[in-house]
């Protein structure tokens, strides 16, 4: 450290290897040098890896067309339930109930009256019961009982009290 006058002490930054704290004007260089480092490395170190194939080179998804606001109304009024809607439309069933309540509220804003149909929930899936199924009971409860453990001796005898 060095001092201007006796008041006002200087300070110089010491580059540092690996340091992430750059002076302006190095920064772009340091970065520059620190990549180059990196891809180095990734060079040498990586060799039983698959090609890498750009962008451009890769597979699509095959996306849909776009739902319009039109086409979104009508198969949303004409399905029985969200899941139904959305099926029709290849959407997730959060983001066609999403986007009605986005309808709603943009429709609401404007003064503007929209008929968009409430779904009710979709009945759920109904379970086979296990009290009215004697056979999966006795199928459950020989696989319970064979795979406990057998009993030892010392687990046989009943505790009692000694006099």
């Amino acid at each position: 450290m060095e001092t201007r006058g006796l008041t006002q002490p200087v300070h110089r930054q010491v580059p540092r290897k690996n340091s992430f704290t750059f002076t302006r004007a190095s920064k772009e260089e340091e970065l520059i040098d620190m990549n180059e480092e990196r891809n180095q490395l990734a060079d040498t170190a990586v060799v039983d890896v698959a090609p890498v194939t750009s962008v451009a080179e890769q597979p699509n998804k095959p996306k849909m067309a776009a739902i319009t606001n039109e086409i979104f109304i009508r198969l949303w009024n004409q399905s029985e339930y969200v899941t139904d809607a959305a099926e029709a439309m290849g959407m997730n069933p959060a983001s066609a109930r999403a986007r009605a309540a986005k309808l709603r509220a943009i429709f609401a804003k404007a003064g503007v009256s929209l008929k968009l149909k409430k779904h009710p929930k979709a009945p759920r899936k109904q379970k086979k019961s296990l009290v009215n199924d004697l056979d999966e009971l006795e199928r459950l409860a020989a696989i319970a009982t064979a795979s406990m453990p057998a009993e030892t001796a010392t687990q046989r005898v009943p505790s009692e009290q000694s006099e």
